[in-house]
């Protein structure tokens, strides 16, 4: 549990977004069109250096308080520490679970094309219905 939870919640999740970024950056770079290219680049840099962030900011906090709480399992502790563990254990998680959520947010907000395919599935998902 102390060497799992790191991995499987932290550095999978991680490792995984920067090889999808490095293998779509490569990608871009097979594009023709040199202006193309270039937007492409902009908009993928762009929305990495959004992310990176907030997967930091979201997932290390969830990860250095559950160790906390793993390490410290057999200690002896008084009510008032228990209550601030509690309101800890109960913030983090919700923190971590933006994990999850942003990133719809962070390519709508830093890519123009995104915008325009997200309005677009919204307005035929309502005609549809």
């Amino acid at each position: 549990m102390y060497i799992t939870l790191p991995i499987y919640t932290g550095l999978f999740p991680s490792l995984i977004l920067v090889i999808i970024g490095i293998m779509t950056y490569k990608n871009i770079n097979t594009l023709q069109i040199n202006r193309q290219r270039q937007l492409l680049q902009k908009q993928l840099t762009s929305m990495m250096l959004m992310q990176i962030p907030i997967l930091l900011f979201t997932i290390l906090p969830y990860i250095a308080f559950t160790e906390y709480t793993l390490l410290t399992t057999t200690m002896i502790k008084s009510q008032d520490k228990k209550n601030i563990e509690n309101l800890f254990a109960n913030i983090f998680p919700l923190i971590f679970y933006i994990t999850f959520a942003c990133p719809f947010f962070v390519f709508f907000a830093s890519s123009k094309s995104f915008r325009q395919e997200a309005k677009m599935f919204f307005f035929m998902s309502i005609i549809h219905q």
